[in-house]
């Protein structure tokens, strides 16, 4: 049975796992649970390993990677910024500098060498179940496929939308009816920031 000491710092890696904070150092760790010294926050790792509470990686010389422990079976996790809002129907300016938070996001979900989220604004893509007040979760991407749902920004405003290639022009489609389609030709091509690979939902209480 696992101590108190034990319990705490499960407790303590289980919670920076949460917030997509990893474990630094072992003096980080150390500092949490109470202990002074390496070689007891060392073989306070060694027993939660044993145990089968904790996993963790190492480097080719043995020694553990600190922010690869994490508790046993849990999914990893990666830590995505979440950025200003966008537009599905009329364009609400969206800075890839205005950084609003971090959310942690499963690392197997939220793949591509940058991710980050944005709010949708508007009724366009309620065809896609993407509603007002919803995120969605963008991978970098200058070219998705077409009919891919694409974060495109058309001057210094961002909207989101279907994106389909003809010749030199672009197209961009909602999936709401209601919303004509955007043509933009190589005289005021849009930039392309991305492709939607998810969408977030938080209910109201």
């Amino acid at each position: 049975m696992a101590s108190s000491t034990e319990l705490k710092a499960l407790e303590v890696i289980i919670d920076s796992v949460e917030r997509g904070e990893p474990i630094s150092s072992y003096a980080e760790l150390a500092s949490a649970v109470g202990l002074s010294g390496r070689s007891r926050v060392s073989s306070l790792i060694a027993s939660l390993e044993t145990e089968g509470l904790i996993e963790v990686r190492r480097t080719a010389k043995g020694r553990i990677k600190t922010p690869s422990i994490r508790p046993a079976g849990m999914r990893r996790s990666r830590s995505v910024p979440v950025l200003g809002r966008i537009s599905a129907g009329r364009p609400i300016l969206a800075s890839g500098d205005d950084v609003t938070e971090f959310l942690s996001l499963p690392a197997d979900r939220a793949r591509g060498a940058e991710v980050y989220v944005l709010e949708v604004k508007g009724e366009s893509m309620i065809g896609d179940g993407i509603l007002d007040g919803d995120h969605v979760v963008v991978a970098t991407d200058p070219r998705p496929a077409p009919g891919a749902i694409a974060v495109v920004l058309i001057g210094e405003e961002a909207t989101v939308k279907h994106i389909y290639y003809e010749g030199a022009s672009i197209r961009l489609k909602s999936s709401n009816p209601h919303f004509p389609d955007q043509v933009y030709d190589e005289n005021d091509f849009p930039v392309v920031q991305g492709r939607v690979i998810g969408v977030l939902r938080w209910l109201a209480n």
